[in-house]
């Protein structure tokens, strides 16, 4: 579906595009024909202009190149003491020393080499005098081609071979628009094919939201009766929307928190309290029971609002959910806190606390860890609850209910406080948190 719709999108947008640039451009069509018709009609050759100011500097110096290429030619061949007579002169007497002497034949053979440039060279100037004449009518000529080709750099390129990109680049835009036509169909009905298909796709996704729906919200809804809420209604709104790359839903929570009343949107209705148990209670639902795809949960102030028979419920469901999956709760409730977990350390930074609380596991005797502790320089020390805590959670809990003062008090003879002091470094931290583990370790 996410293919369609961006497929669908983009074909909009070059759609919407091209018929905006499509007045513009009939616009300037004339003109880009104009231009095309223009340098084609010169027929310009790469580096014909440099050719072209090579031969008029030719043509309009005639008379000097035969004068300095005759005199040239003369000194190489024709007079008297021509070069090719005074090389050919020192190689005949070399040749007759070498004769006698062998070791001059070396020298000998080092100037014929000079011998066969003269006579190259000769020939060449003979040829180019031969045909080196004034013209006036080419000369003509080719002042009117640059005269040409300057015109069209002034317009179109300082060089030959600007001046023919630009007549590619004209002819590509003609060549466009000619097929904006045929482009724009293609366009449409791409914007058909891949709407319908987005469309189609979208319906499939609502009835399976609407599926998915009504069974989380059954299962939310049983979450949360047993999170003290008895009374409440969950139900998940699916309502058609613009579309989008999540399809044309609009998914939203619905909530009440006593029978009888009409569920209305969770964020307007809920307080923190019913708000942490949704919370909790949706992601219980969501996590997926096989702890080979075992998540991270995380809840944050998760008893905000709650306390009493509530905060042991929703403790004890955070314990049944810790046993599949990762759970971290930031929480202020004894019953929470005092849940039977096994001890886990986690890394804090030095400056952010002055203790750390930590509840022994059962059956390990505080005594001998804090003695095993101050063994190795580290003092502890216990802070007990204050007496109207005790009396807060008896007359909180209902009679004959196993939790109250008793399990308070056992918890708190069960509470052991490390010191960390905000000048502690992290590694001191992490000493103090390895040696605890040593500790309980020995005595467990």
């Amino acid at each position: 579906m996410l293919e369609h719709w961006r497929a669908w999108r983009a074909a909009l947008n070059e759609l919407s595009e091209l018929e905006r640039a499509e007045q513009e451009r009939l616009r300037l069509a004339d003109l880009w024909t104009m231009q095309r018709n223009e340098i084609a009609s010169a027929a310009l050759r790469p580096g014909e202009d440099a050719q072209l100011e090579n031969e008029r500097r030719v043509l309009r110096n005639v008379a000097r190149l035969s004068e300095a290429v005759s005199a040239a030619y003369e000194l190489l061949e024709e007079s008297e003491t021509s070069a090719a007579g005074a090389v050919a002169q020192a190689l005949k007497r070399l040749e007759e020393a070498a004769r006698i002497d062998s070791t001059l034949a070396p020298v000998a053979e080092a100037l014929r080499p000079a011998q066969i440039a003269i006579q190259e060279a000769s020939h060449e100037l003979r040829h180019y005098l031969g045909n080196l004449e004034a013209d006036p009518r080419r000369l003509e000529e080719v002042e009117s081609r640059l005269a040409l080709i300057e015109r069209l750099k002034r317009k179109y390129g300082s060089t030959v071979e600007e001046i023919l990109a630009f007549h590619d680049d004209v002819a590509a835009r003609l060549a466009a628009l000619e097929s904006a036509g045929e482009r724009r169909a293609a366009l449409e009905a791409a914007i058909a094919e891949h709407e319908a298909r987005y469309r189609e796709l979208s319906l499939q996704l609502r009835e399976l939201r609407q599926r998915a729906a009504r069974k989380l919200s059954r299962r939310v809804q049983e979450e949360l009766a047993g999170l003290a809420m008895p009374g409440a209604v969950f139900r998940i709104l699916i309502e058609p929307c613009d579309p989008g790359e999540t399809g044309m839903d609009r998914v939203g929570f619905l909530f009440s928190a006593n029978a009888g009343e009409e569920p209305r949107p969770l964020d307007r209705v809920a307080s923190g309290g019913e708000l942490s148990r949704v919370a909790l209670a949706i992601k219980t639902c969501m996590a997926p029971a096989e702890t080979d795809s075992a998540l991270t949960l995380v809840f944050d102030e998760v008893d905000a609002g709650v306390g009493g028979a509530a905060g042991e419920m929703i403790g004890r469901r955070l314990r049944e959910l810790s046993r599949r999956h990762q759970v971290i709760c930031v929480t202020h409730l004894a019953q929470i806190a005092g849940l039977e977990l096994p001890f886990r350390h986690a890394p804090l930074e030095a400056s952010a606390c002055h203790i750390l609380p930590v509840l022994l596991p059962p059956g390990v005797a505080r005594q001998a860890i804090m003695t095993a502790l101050k063994e190795q320089g580290i003092q502890t020390s216990v802070h007990y609850p204050p007496i109207h805590g005790f009396t807060h959670y008896q007359n909180l809990y209902p009679p004959g209910f196993d939790h109250g003062l008793p399990y308070t008090e056992e918890v708190a003879a069960r509470e052991l406080t490390l010191p960390l002091y905000p000048h502690l470094t992290e590694p001191q931290v992490a000493t103090v948190a390895a040696a605890l583990e040593s500790c309980l370790s020995r005595e467990s």
